[in-house]
């Protein structure tokens, strides 16, 4: 398990070096659209704007459409926005709020690999916003702003696709999802993991492969509250089956990070979402096949969107229409501490308590839970059954306090085929 919640710690640690999404508005704003916001309902807040919009000043309908569009996936369109917004109106909004926009911005130029543009705007925030955040916000931007600025003459990541590729994918010893990466010549297996904020790599087998690594280093917060040191590495190209991915940042961690002597395991690679995303469209079968079209399929489905990077799914449990991580490489689907509050009296009347372990570089914590049996997700017209699932008493990082849970492969390999769309925004199962 400790393996296991280490995926998850990855995935978290970037978030922390990601950006706030804004939740201060003005008196004029009707309540419903900043409470929607600071709940991260997006999809209910997407349905409240359409219905304020002609009552809404212009800057603080803008102010709500960069949030949704950058939580649909759709940067370009937030960055336009904003731009548009601070260029036209700049002492329309308060300051807390325009900042909060430039935290937006951030996360847009990072998504569409504008790391240039990302670090100048880390500057623009820190000099003309500094009064609108807080000590230990500025303490954290100013951790963040190097990783960002370390990219700034990066060339942008760029996937080259002209036909239908199919690869053969298998399960490791630890029931995690490989794939083959061709680096140069040589084949390797890379994790291919959702949860990844960042593709990632073992500062030993960086050095194998001939990486530069890039002289910075930062701080990354974990999921049990220490803190470790990682830097960047950037590989010039990699290859799965025909398609070509071009200038990939992978964060670096030491040997000693990724490796897990309780169960005999190391970690060489975690290919992440950015590639992923930039794939647009991959069909992930259980009979070990992974294709990924030429072109991402429409379809008539708006499930699924990004906060920061991680994928943010809606799936009905039982009665309820909720919010999840999705996370392929997480074996165990969980539910988190805001779930955990909402039916307090149920699960402990239910469920029987017990603890997991949760580790990562920085070491291990204990975490209490209840184990539930037999919860029913939904997704469209299909159904699975998660037998046992652990509902966690506390929040263990802040990111999950805005979520019910985190899809794991429990749930996810009761169905033949995955088909996971960053260019429609859209999960289906087959």
């Amino acid at each position: 398990m400790i393996l296991i919640r280490f995926l998850l710690w990855i995935s978290l640690i970037i978030l922390q070096l990601g950006c706030q999404h804004p939740v201060d508005t003005s008196t004029e704003v009707p309540p419903e659209l900043a409470q929607l916001l600071e709940a991260r309902s997006y999809f209910e807040l997407e349905k409240a704007l359409a219905h304020y919009e002609a009552g809404l000043p212009p800057e603080q309908y803008a102010y709500y459409q960069a949030a949704l569009h950058n939580f649909f996936h759709r940067p370009q369109a937030s960055i336009v926005v904003i731009e548009k917004v601070l260029a036209e109106s700049p002492t329309a909004l308060p300051d807390s709020a325009a900042a909060d926009l430039l935290k937006l911005q951030i996360d847009n130029y990072n998504k569409t690999f504008q790391y240039a543009q990302s670090a100048k705007t880390f500057r623009q925030l820190l000099t003309s916003y500094a009064s609108a955040l807080d000590i230990a916000e500025r303490a954290d931007l100013e951790n963040t702003r190097q990783l960002w600025e370390a990219l700034a003459e990066v060339p942008p990541q760029q996937v080259f696709k002209a036909r239908e590729t199919t690869l053969s994918w298998r399960r490791d010893q630890v029931n995690l999802m490989n794939v083959p990466v061709r680096v140069d010549s040589t084949a390797y297996e890379f994790i291919l993991d959702t949860g990844a904020n960042l593709s990632t790599i073992r500062e030993g087998f960086a050095q194998e492969l001939g990486w530069s690594i890039l002289k910075t280093s930062f701080q990354l917060g974990s999921s049990i509250e220490q803190d470790v040191t990682a830097s960047l590495a950037v590989a010039d190209s990699l290859y799965l089956g025909g398609i070509l991915v071009t200038n990939v940042v992978f964060l670096v961690l030491t040997d000693e990070q990724l490796s897990f002597p309780q169960v005999d395991y190391t970690i060489n690679t975690i290919l992440g979402f950015p590639v992923m995303d930039q794939l647009q469209e991959l069909r992930i079968r259980q009979d070990g096949t992974l294709t990924i079209p030429a072109q991402p399929t429409p379809r008539n489905l708006h499930n699924m969107g990004l906060d920061v990077l991680t994928p943010i799914v809606r799936l009905a449990l039982q009665c309820d229409t909720l919010l999840f991580k999705f996370d392929t490489g997480a074996v165990d689907t969980e539910l988190f501490a805001r779930y955990f509050r909402q039916h307090q009296p149920w699960i402990t009347q239910q469920g029987r308590p017990d603890t997991v372990t949760r580790g990562g570089a920085g070491g291990t914590s204990q975490t209490e839970v209840y184990i539930v049996d037999s919860l029913t997700f939904s997704v469209g017209d299909q159904q699975a059954v998660v037998p046992e699932i652990s509902i966690l008493v506390d929040t263990v990082d802040s990111f999950d306090e805005h979520y019910y849970g985190n899809i794991g492969q429990d749930l996810i390999g009761q169905f033949d085929e995955l088909i996971l769309n960053f260019e429609h925004m859209y999960l289906a199962f087959e």
